[in-house]
């Protein structure tokens, strides 16, 4: 369930009461699962890695590309959530350092910001034939939602999907026929899902182009500074 509001606070105060009232009508809910306050979402959900990590991954990426383009049909699988759906990129804010901090709406703004990523990934490498894709795998049973969601996972666990069943639409979108034919786009199930249902969550051109510069900014940060030159002196 989405819940949407005037802004973030007033959509978070409205689910949270929502979940608080739904818990107490046991004779129609059996279990009512709001994620916020759990330490999974406290602790994650920033769009960025830290510095090491994020540079290492980045020039990763940036020797994949030629690589990838001389596959015979290469692909990028990106893997978001659902969660995606109740947030807005906030590009001045990309860390959630302002306000009060909401591990869940953090963690959905950084699922926002993969599917924009992945929609700009597939326009730039649509010449190398590059299928740029991402996807919702469901919640699945694994070790990682026991572990970071307890609540969730024995409140759920007979209705979870097998990590096999959470994986397909990834392993289909990588090596299907079909797949490859398609680039940019959101998928659930082996199926393409909008990557928007609500207006309140669509950035502007203007917003889209201010992350992108903001994300080679902090790109160019992490690299090493090169050493500098020494100058010969003379005998």
């Amino acid at each position: 369930m989405v819940v949407e509001g005037e802004g973030d606070e007033a959509a978070d105060r409205a689910a949270t009461a929502l979940a608080n009232r739904l818990a107490t009508m046991t004779g129609r809910f059996r279990s009512v699962f709001y994620p916020e306050g759990l330490s999974f979402f406290r602790h994650n959900g920033l769009l960025y890695l830290d510095l090491s990590k994020l540079e290492t991954l980045s020039d990763d990426m940036a020797k994949a590309q030629p690589l990838l383009a001389k596959a015979e049909s290469p692909r990028v699988v990106n893997v978001s959530s659902g969660g995606m759906y109740s947030q807005k990129i906030h590009v001045n804010d990309l860390q959630s350092q302002r306000g009060k901090y909401s591990g869940s709406v953090a963690y959905a703004r950084a699922k926002r910001g993969l599917m924009i990523l992945t929609e700009e990934w597939a326009k730039r490498w649509q010449e190398d034939g590059i299928a740029v894709n991402a996807m919702h795998p469901g919640w699945a049973d694994t070790p990682g939602v026991e572990t970071a969601l307890p609540a969730f996972y024995k409140a759920t666990k007979r209705l979870l999907r097998s990590p096999e069943e959470g994986a397909d639409t990834i392993v289909w979108l990588a090596a299907s026929t079909e797949a490859g034919k398609v680039s940019g786009k959101f998928w659930l199930d082996r199926e393409q899902h909008p990557s928007h249902i609500s207006k309140r969550t669509r950035e502007t051109p203007q917003e889209r182009k201010q992350l992108l510069a903001t994300l080679e900014e902090l790109l160019e940060s992490t690299r090493p500074a090169a050493p500098a030159k020494q100058r010969k002196r003379s005998a």
